[in-house]
């Protein structure tokens, strides 16, 4: 995951073409300290199987309760009353 987050960042970097007097003078480059603050960030961590979501698995599945009684052709003011929520929510 680190090297992505630095390739990403190389690859963006605006730096093409700067005038003459502002390139980087500094004995540690970019890349290396980028490198650093990632791996003091995320160090320890491991990364996961399964993504990860913010998603309360009880409204994920009401809401795939109510996708499906929805495009079963239920009517959304129905849904939205016995579920609590609005018409907008459901459509």
């Amino acid at each position: 995951m680190q090297e992505l987050l630095v390739r990403r960042y190389l690859d963006t970097k605006p730096h093409v073409g700067a005038p003459e007097g502002f390139e980087d003078s500094s004995s540690a480059s970019i890349e290396k300290v980028v490198r650093r603050v990632l791996a003091q960030l995320y160090c320890g961590m491991i990364e996961s199987d399964v993504p990860v979501s913010d998603m309360i698995p009880e409204k994920d599945q009401r809401n795939q309760e109510i996708f499906a009684r929805y495009t079963a052709r239920e009517r959304a003011i129905d849904l939205a009353r016995e579920f609590g929520i609005s018409v907008r929510r459901v459509e």
